[in-house]
């Protein structure tokens, strides 16, 4: 599950494929993949023959605001993971560098996946927007072919992150 630009290059250079965990951003997700692209071609191999996949955290409903909140726990999890400490924030869109640093802050291990864990409540609905797929099916296909097209050929699809607190969430 790669993030973070060396983790990229060093794969490129051993494995036959990359999952990337860096959301749902089709640019954040092309970024990965020239940068691993680049590493093969400089290790003298032929970055054709690397397959791309992504972990998603996709939760599907016609009500965009039960949607996010199905996925919060596990953009949570997923999004501390892409922006921890030490991380060279290469490849970040800059709205996105301050919301990883904030649940980095605030992350609570114990309530890893939950949606009411201190670091994944704060996420707002501008970023899991931006780094989750959720909202009407129709959306959530037209998100996961733009993943596609950006060059993903595999897809890991996470879905509804469930804990103590899903008995707060009515799902039609």
């Amino acid at each position: 599950a790669a993030t973070g630009p060396r983790v990229i290059e060093l794969a490129a250079r051993i494995a036959d494929r990359i999952t990337f965990a860096v959301g749902a951003n089709p640019a954040r997700l092309r970024w990965g993949i020239e940068k691993a692209r680049s590493s093969r071609r400089a290790a003298g191999l032929d970055p054709d023959t690397l397959g791309f996949g992504a972990y998603v955290n996709v939760a599907p409903h016609p009500d965009i605001a039960i949607a996010r909140e199905l996925v919060r726990g596990g953009v949570g999890t997923m999004a501390h993971c892409s922006g921890m400490r030490g991380s060279s924030a290469e490849g970040v869109a800059s709205e996105d560098r301050a919301v990883f640093s904030g649940i980095h802050q605030r992350y609570e291990r114990d309530q890893h996946t939950l949606g009411r864990a201190r670091h994944a409540a704060a996420l707002d609905a501008a970023f899991l927007d931006r780094f989750a797929v959720v909202g009407p099916t129709r959306d959530c296909v037209a998100r996961l072919r733009e993943l596609v097209d950006a060059g993903a050929t595999k897809l890991i699809v996470t879905g509804a992150s469930f804990g103590p607190e899903a008995g707060l969430i009515s799902v039609a």
